[in-house]
């Protein structure tokens, strides 16, 4: 009967050891989350701010007014389409941190952690598909401008916007990347890293 008692004992002992062991691992997992997202928001701000310096810079030098185009109208769109995607970023990583509370259920942190991961994919996917597009207007563009054409209909002009495009985007793709490996891997790593774990105690 001692026997049988004391092996209940171990038993209960060992339950409660686990169940406070799971709650401090949830209580860290909810930490290393909301700080992964406090960095993506510090960041964010950093890269606004170099977007607000660059386009001022760039006003001071373009004081001369040049006629605006279809073209011209489509990259002013798309630079602040690229402007306006860390502010939204940013208010959607807010958004989950305070979503994000001491008493949440597993379910729950999961999820958040989730959105923030889907979010700095589409954010860093939608960064770059812009980029490119901003950068391809940009070329053709100049040479639209070289030629004093209003359209590319020679074959040569063709081949030099085919490899001028194939150039930028391997310069920029790597260049993005660079970026993206600088300042959003880590966190993105510690996201992924803490859905699994959240995963494993469900």
């Amino acid at each position: 009967m001692f026997s049988l008692n004391f092996l209940k004992h171990n038993k209960n002992h060992k339950n409660k050891v686990t169940a406070r062991s799971r709650e401090e691992l949830l209580s860290t997992l909810k930490k290393t989350t909301l700080k992964s997202l406090k960095c993506i928001v510090i960041v964010n701000c950093f890269v606004l701010l170099f977007y607000v310096v660059a386009s001022l810079l760039v006003d001071e030098e373009n004081v001369v007014e040049e006629e605006q185009n279809f073209l011209k109208s489509l990259i002013d769109l798309l630079n602040i389409i690229l402007f306006s995607l860390p502010i939204v970023f940013t208010g959607v990583c807010i958004w989950i941190t305070q979503s994000i509370k001491k008493d949440d259920s597993v379910i729950n942190l999961m999820k958040n952690i989730s959105y923030a991961r889907m979010c700095l994919k589409i954010f860093a996917f939608s960064k770059l598909i812009i980029f490119l597009f901003v950068l391809y207007s940009a070329v053709y563009e100049t040479i639209i401008e070289a030629t004093n054409l209003t359209s590319i209909k020679n074959t040569f002009y063709y081949t030099v916007l085919i490899i001028c495009c194939t150039f930028i985007s391997i310069v920029g793709i790597t260049f993005m990347w660079i970026v993206y490996k600088l300042l959003y891997e880590r966190s993105l790593k510690q996201l992924t890293k803490n859905y699994h774990t959240v995963k494993e105690l469900l």
